[in-house]
Parts: C-alpha cells; sequence; structure tokens
C-alpha cells in the first residue's frame, strides 16, 4: 500500500531544557526530501513551534550531535535499488556501526517520512531502515511513521502525515495544541492560513538581459528519429537520436534529463481562463513583493528565467501537477460565487481531507481542472506562480556508447498517450525527418536553453526549419552500477522487456566498440533475455540484435512473445528456466552480473524470481541460503535493477 504506518510508541512529553526545538532532518537525492523538510520547517515556524532545519551531511560531531537531540523528524528518500541518498550515506553509515549500544539514542523522540517508489523491489528502503535502527537504538516514536511513494503521488502520504504531525508535536513538547489553522466563521472548518503574497511582477519595455551562468541545461538538437513498432502493436515505440552540444564521455545506461514542454492546448485554456490573454507574451520578470510576510521569500528557481506568462506555463511550470491545500485555501478567496467558495473551503479543510485525497488520486486539482471546474475563481496569474511546481525534464537512459560517437546519444522510449515527454520528443521527431540539419543554431543572447529551444520552435516556420528540433537536456552519470562492467571478460546476463532493451543496446555497442579499437579484446560471455508482446507487431532491432549475436558480441538471444499464441515461450522467466545451468554457472561459477530493465513492476518481479527459482533448481539451496545469495549478490552489485515509467 501506498502508506504503511508503524505502531507509535507510548512516551512522555520531551523534558523542557533551555530551548527545546525540533530538528527536521533531510537525506534528499533529488530535492523532494529537501523541498518537504523546508516545508515542514516554514510552518513550524509559522506555528511557534521552535525548529530548525539540517541535512544529514552536516550531522558532525562538532556541530549537531545526537546526543543533544531530544525531539527529530527525519525525512529521507531512496535513491537506485535500495540506496541512502549520496548527501546520507555517512550519516547512515555512522548509524549502522554495531558497536553502538542499544541505548545509544534513548533520549531522542523521532518520527520517519519516507520517500520512495513502489515500482522498486525496495520501496521507501532508508525510511523503513532508519525508522528500525533509531527503535533498535533505543528511540521512541512520538509519530507514526509514514512512507510515500512517488509511483501513484507522494502527496497521498505527505499531506495527511503533516496534517497530523503538528499535533504530534505539540504533544511531544507537552503543550497543548495552538490553533494550527484558522476556521471559517460560518462552517467552523479547521483551514489553513492564507498563504501571503511573496512575488511582485515588473512589467519590461526592453527585454533584459539574465545571468546564465548556472543554468543547468545543454541544447541537443534531435539528428534522427524512426518508429519501432508497427500500428498493430499494443504500444508505439520510436527511436530517437541527438547531438549534443559538446562532446560527452558518458558511458551505456547513464541518464539524459530532457526538458519538455505541457500541451499547448492546455497551457492556451489557463491563459485563456486567467483572462490574461492580451499580455501572455508581454516580458516581465519576478522579484520578490517587498513587506511580504513570507519568511525567507525568494523567486523561486525554476521562474528565474521567466520572461513571459506564456513561456512559463508552457515550459517551467507543472500545470498537471496536483495543488496543494495552501493554493486551494487562495483560490477560495478569489471565488465569488459562494456555493463554489464553499466547496473550495471544504476541499482544502481537515475535514475535507478525504474528499482532497480522493479528488488528487483521480488527477482532479490540477490547475486547469480546478479554473474550469470553479468558473468564478479568478485568481491573479503572479499568485498562481507562487503554487506551481517547476516542469521537471523527463529521464531516459543512453542506448548508445560514446565509444562509437562522443557527440551523439540514442534512446528507445514508448509514446505514452497523454503524455507530456514522449509525444513531444516523438512529434519534434517527426518534424526532424522532414527538414535538413545543417544550419547553424543562432543563439538567442540572454535566454536559457529551455527558453532557446521553445523561441526556435516557435519561430523556426517563420525563419528556418531546422531550429525546430532542439532538445534541452541534462546529462547525468547513473547513480547506481547499471552500466557495463569495467571488466570486458566480466560475464553478464541481460533481461529485459519492451523499450527496456535500449541501455543494453548501448552495453553491446560498448563491447563492439571496444572489439573494433583491439580485436584481441576478450569479451565475456553475453546472454540476453528480451520480452515482446508480439513477433510480428513489436520485436524492437531484431536486425541488429541478430548482428550482435553473428559478431560473436552477444553470444545467447532469447526471445519471449507475451501475446502470441504459437510462440515457444511467453515470458522471459521460461527462457530463463530452460537456460537454468547456463544462468546459475554465470552467477555463481563465474562471478556474472545480472542486469534487469524493464516498464512494467510484474516483469521486474518476474524476472528476479526467475533468476532465484533457476538457481535453486540448479544448487538445491534452500529458501534462507537464496536469500542470503540473493542479498549478496545486491550488496556486491551484481544483481542491477533499472525501472521505468511507461
Amino acid at each position: 500500500t501506498a502508506h504503511t504506518l508503524t505502531n507509535s510508541m507510548a512516551g512522555d512529553s520531551v523534558e523542557h531544557g533551555t530551548q527545546p526545538s525540533v530538528l527536521f532532518l533531510y537525506g534528499s537525492q533529488l530535492g523532494q526530501a529537501k523541498g518537504i523538510s523546508e516545508d515542514l520547517k516554514e510552518e513550524a515556524e509559522e506555528k511557534g513551534i521552535p525548529s530548525r532545519l539540517v541535512c544529514m551531511e552536516d550531522i558532525k560531531d562538532k556541530e549537531v550531535k545526537f546526543q543533544e537531540e531530544s525531539l527529530i523528524v527525519v525525512v529521507c528518500s531512496t535513491t537506485g535499488d535500495g540506496d541512502a541518498p549520496d548527501n546520507a550515506s555517512k550519516l547512515w553509515r555512522r548509524l549502522k556501526k554495531r558497536s553502538l549500544p542499544p541505548n545509544h539514542l534513548e533520549h531522542i523522540r523521532y518520527t520517519v517520512l519516507g520517500l520512495g517508489d513502489s515500482n522498486y523491489n525496495e520501496f521507501c528502503f532508508m525510511g523503513k531502515s532508519l525508522d528500525k535502527r533509531f527503535a533498535d537504538l533505543g528511540a521512541k516514536r512520538f509519530y507514526d511513521s509514514g512512507f510515500a511513494d512517488d509511483g501513484i503521488g507522494l502527496e497521498i502520504v505527505v499531506e495527511p502525515w503533516k496534517d497530523g504531525l503538528w499535533d504530534a508535536l505539540q504533544k511531544a513538547f507537552g503543550n497543548a495544541a495552538p490553533p494550527a489553522s484558522e476556521s471559517d466563521e460560518t462552517t467552523q472548518l479547521k483551514l489553513p492560513k492564507i498563504p501571503p503574497a511573496f512575488l511582485k511582477v515588473t512589467w519590461d519595455q526592453a527585454q533584459s538581459i539574465t545571468s546564465l551562468e548556472d543554468d543547468p541545461f545543454r541544447l541537443g538538437q534531435m539528428v534522427a528519429h524512426s518508429t519501432l513498432t508497427t500500428p498493430d502493436a499494443v504500444k508505439r515505440a520510436i527511436d530517437i537520436e541527438i547531438e549534443l552540444e559538446t562532446p560527452q564521455e558518458y558511458e551505456a545506461g547513464d541518464v539524459f534529463k530532457l526538458g519538455c514542454c505541457n500541451d499547448v492546448a492546455e497551457v492556451e485554456s489557463v491563459i485563456k481562463r486567467l483572462g490574461v490573454s492580451d499580455v501572455s507574451n508581454r516580458h516581465f520578470h519576478l522579484t520578490v513583493l517587498e513587506g511580504t510576510e513570507k519568511r525567507k521569500a525568494c523567486v523561486p528557481t525554476h521562474l528565474k528565467y521567466v520572461r513571459n506568462l506564456r513561456q512559463a506555463l508552457l515550459i517551467f511550470c507543472d500545470i498537471r501537477c496536483g495543488l496543494s491545500k495552501s493554493a486551494i485555501r487562495l483560490f477560495a478567496e478569489y471565488t465569488s460565487d459562494q456555493a463554489q467558495k464553499q466547496e473550495l473551503l471544504m476541499l482544502c479543510s481537515k475535514q475535507g481531507s478525504s474528499l482532497y485525497m480522493s479528488q488528487l488520486e483521480k488527477q482532479e486539482l490540477n490547475l486547469g481542472t480546478i479554473l474550469n471546474k470553479f468558473s468564478s475563481c479568478h485568481p491573479p496569474f503572479e499568485r498562481v506562480l507562487e503554487f506551481l511546481s517547476p516542469l521537471q525534464p523527463r529521464s531516459y537512459s543512453a542506448a548508445s556508447s560514446s565509444l562509437k560517437n562522443p557527440s551523439r546519444v540514442r534512446f528507445l522510449l514508448n509514446v505514452i498517450p497523454n503524455g507530456l515527454s514522449s509525444p513531444w520528443l516523438d512529434n519534434l521527431g517527426e518534424k526532424c525527418t522532414e527538414i535538413s540539419n545543417e544550419i547553424p543554431l543562432k543563439q538567442v543572447e540572454g535566454f536559457c536553453k529551455r527558453s532557446q529551444a521553445h523561441v526556435h520552435h516557435v519561430l523556426g516556420t517563420e525563419h528556418t526549419h531546422s531550429v525546430c528540433c532542439l532538445v534541452p537536456y541534462i546529462y547525468q552519470q547513473n547513480p547506481t552500477n547499471f552500466r557495463p562492467p569495467a571488466d570486458s571478460t566480466r560475464p553478464i546476463i541481460l533481461i529485459c522487456g519492451g523499450t527496456g532493451l535500449g541501455p543494453f543496446l548501448g552495453f553491446l555497442e560498448h563491447r563492439k566498440c571496444l572489439r573494433e579499437r583491439d580485436a584481441t579484446t576478450e569479451l565475456g560471455m553475453a546472454a540476453m533475455f528480451f520480452g515482446c508482446r508480439n513477433e510480428n507487431y513489436d520485436y524492437l532491432c531484431r536486425s541488429e540484435l541478430e548482428s550482435y549475436v553473428d559478431k560473436g558480441i552477444l553470444q545467447h538471444l532469447d526471445v519471449s512473445f507475451s501475446r502470441d499464441e504459437n510462440a515457444p515461450s511467453k515470458y522471459v522467466q521460461e527462457n530463463i528456466h530452460r537456460q537454468r545451468e547456463m544462468v546459475t554457472r554465470i552467477i555463481c561459477e563465474e562471478d556474472g552480473i545480472v542486469y534487469v530493465c524493464g516498464g512494467n513492476p510484474n516483469f521486474i518481479k518476474s524476472a528476479d524470481e526467475g533468476v532465484m527459482k533457476a538457481i535453486q533448481e540448479v544448487t538445491g539451496k534452500a529458501e534462507e541460503e537464496l536469500k542470503s545469495l540473493k542479498d549478496q549478490l545486491k550488496q556486491q552489485k551484481r544483481f542491477n535493477v533499472e525501472y521505468f515509467a511507461g
């Protein structure tokens, strides 16, 4: 389930010293845990609760000592397949020390909010591990720990968990809970406070130049696009290639985050609904509103490059993200129809929590849906911008090797109906095949990379078609061990389904390049188990795989077809079972590495179980021995899993 609660441990209130306070302690890889912790800290200050905010990597003997803390709220994400965030790894290693006595943290009361993704095998592993370790060292929970699932939406757990935290904190402090929210006079709804305004819009006559030194994006150009499936396939898969702004020594399996745009029709609908069509292209810049009551107010990072409203909604803000209760509370203040206002107030109230969560799960609380449903709601656009989350780039694994060409990278992806990134890339790619890409890119002074891509995409038809194919990207080395082994003689088992084949094409290209550079290069055994639906519709990159087999780059290839009635095998685990002797030999005798990649949690689970069952049948190991072997393989980075949405 998305929300897993541990049993609370009863305890008395915190003993007050000179200045008791709560420590918000976070470990964050991509910024989500940090952002939640910052929100908690700010809300604690508003409620008059003394607090501090500390990153786990700042817990040092001379700075913040566990021995001096009494009340801790931990917010921690899980990265990779059960790994600690980079900024939490040192603290976690310290806490795991077996030399620590069982009463090491007995003076501490704590709670944990873990962030994870149930599509991975080790859901919320770090949050659950920290929760257990604190308890093992004598700490006592003052509030049920919660575990949020990014696979279905973190808010489903985070919002109600936050709602209940404040009363628990007040009880832990030994205080009667103060009024943490305002009440509507007529209905006595318990409502969040109306958030103070903090952004100011200044209209510019001319475009001012923004400093772009810290722009994380680079600008690539799509140079190839093809469809890999037939029209009869259940999913449409495409193969794209991007020319990078500068050469990049990446490894197969490394991640490139590709910037995308919101749907143009959705953006236009929001602009029209806000009543700002006449100024949507007018240039402005954002600053902090003078005299704002918001603590530590600043222009959000994702808005620092915004030049006009249309650009903000198209490129920088996630207009499909569910609105927070605070945002809905604000929108209610700009709703003239009393019945509609009351409905919005109920949505954001404590009494309406179940209604809020229900609509959040149904994706009925995004900006466009709220504005269309509540026709008398007319919030100022600058206030809307204050509450919109950044439109995050989408991550794709490299399906190529930089050994072949460090200036180009290839990706395989499914085109998701009603998605954002994949339809946008597909549309861009179809244009790319019709035009010349030889015309040099003309830089637009003062525009960040994402803005340049947008400007050229919009203006391209008026000037030169070549600029229609620009793709903003961020390169990120894969934080897990999902890359070809450094020792090319190491045997590998590649298990994939659908476009999960992508990174493994990069693995094979890497092996091919090594052999081409030195014909004497020894390559270890490479065995692939590939799952498709139908041999005639979606056997992706068939000729390419068969070529690798012919050249001895891929020594063993088994393909299964789940929707073919006459297929010899329907699922990858069937082929793994047939080749159980080989699989067991590679893993148990030859120090081989297993890689699994797919877009379906059931596929990942079946592949995992198929491998372990094969080993069990060959070796006769008992369940406990198998579990010990699996743990050992993971610890040695010899069983690596990568899941992708879609």
